[in-house]
């Protein structure tokens, strides 16, 4: 017995981490399909859905050409060259788990969103060792 009373007693230590993560949750999911794609966030769904079709973030795709900045940030065949692509990988392969919708284009980063705050919470708990 006195090994599962020091399991319950480590779970119950992280009550605050549970309470922060229930709230975080709330914050980031609720309504999360709701709205429009922002102008950065349809760019992204916009250069995932290409990688989809091409397998690169091109901003042509023979009939739409998508671009906010005469063409700075792409390559001579229309391709994204000035930021990494992993934002891009990311949404296409939630488009292509969860179809092409808003809630699929947020739904990876909100995951990394709530992923990066219990991050924050363990580390500093281990600097501090305070919960």
């Amino acid at each position: 017995m006195p090994a599962a009373n020091n399991t319950f007693s480590r779970v119950r230590d992280y009550w605050p981490l549970a309470a922060v993560l229930a709230i975080a949750a709330t914050l980031l999911f609720v309504r999360l399909d709701r709205d429009y794609l922002w102008a950065d966030e349809g760019d992204t769904a916009v250069l995932a859905k290409s990688i989809l079709r091409f397998g690169v973030p091109t901003a042509w795709d023979g009939v739409s050409f998508i671009d906010s900045d005469f063409g700075a940030r792409l390559n001579d065949d229309f391709v994204m060259v000035s930021h990494p692509w992993l934002q891009y990988y990311v949404t296409a392969a939630s488009f292509a788990l969860l179809g092409q919708t808003t809630l699929a284009a947020r739904l990876p980063f909100a995951f990394l969103g709530l992923a990066t705050i219990a991050l924050a919470y363990l580390i500093v708990h281990r600097i501090t060792t305070n919960r």
